[in-house]
């Protein structure tokens, strides 16, 4: 014959259970395609421009000559997605910028997200590859680098590379630059996708699994109790 569960048992497998099981995802995926053709900062008459969620705003626009311009890569670039679903800036090129500086990417989320991921290449325009090409993206108080690299199947010269961060706590902006060896350098982007969802940390999940085991314990020295 079966015997019912106590109803905190109950509660602490539903309650582990919970823990356990990750957030449902919330991706959102951008599509660039409705401002195709858009530029702005710099020399462009537009400041930002908002997708959806995100709006995007350039930095050192004072000295760089190029705005940033939403558009079609045209098959410059093999891995970063195509069509008009990407980000294309001419305001990072040392040539075009006279500071040297490289101009930066902003993008400003009107709701917190915890994970952010895009396709991008780093890329001067010249007919050969410079080296020590680098991503760099500050998000709050932390700042996290990444490295393309050079395919001598994609049939181009530029270095791409693929972004992903996560955080738990959440951000709403992430700031973008892009350089190499030579200094100042373009920046494509792709292939925006954002969570909006966290995925419960590690410590929750241990401190559901430890509460679980104070209460068998409990439930042990009540049967010897009434033993």
């Amino acid at each position: 014959m079966l015997k019912k569960s106590p109803l905190w048992m109950v509660a602490a497998a539903v309650a582990f259970s919970v823990a356990a099981s990750p957030a449902p995802a919330q991706i959102v995926t951008y599509d660039f395609d409705p401002v195709s053709g858009q530029s702005f900062g710099a020399t462009a008459s537009n400041t930002s421009v908002t997708v959806g969620n995100a709006t995007f705003t350039q930095a050192n626009a004072g000295s760089a000559t190029y705005p940033f311009v939403f558009g079609a890569n045209g098959g410059l670039f093999s891995n970063i997605g195509g069509g008009a679903g990407t980000v294309l800036s001419t305001a990072g090129y040392a040539g075009a910028n006279p500071s040297g500086a490289p101009a930066s990417l902003t993008i400003s989320f009107a709701s917190t997200v915890y994970e952010v991921s895009f396709n991008y290449a780093n890329s001067d325009f010249v007919d050969y590859p410079n080296g020590g090409d680098l991503l760099s993206a500050v998000i709050g108080s932390t700042t996290v680098t990444s490295t393309p690299t050079y395919s001598a199947t994609n049939g181009d010269f530029y270095a791409e590379g693929a972004f992903e961060y996560d955080n738990t706590a959440g951000f709403t902006s992430i700031t973008l630059t892009s350089t190499d060896a030579a200094g100042a350098e373009d920046l494509v982007l792709g292939d925006l996708t954002t969570s909006a969802a966290p995925v419960p940390s590690p410590a929750t999940f241990w401190l559901v699994l430890s509460g679980v085991g104070v209460a068998l314990g409990f439930a042990r020295r009540r049967a010897g109790a009434a033993a």
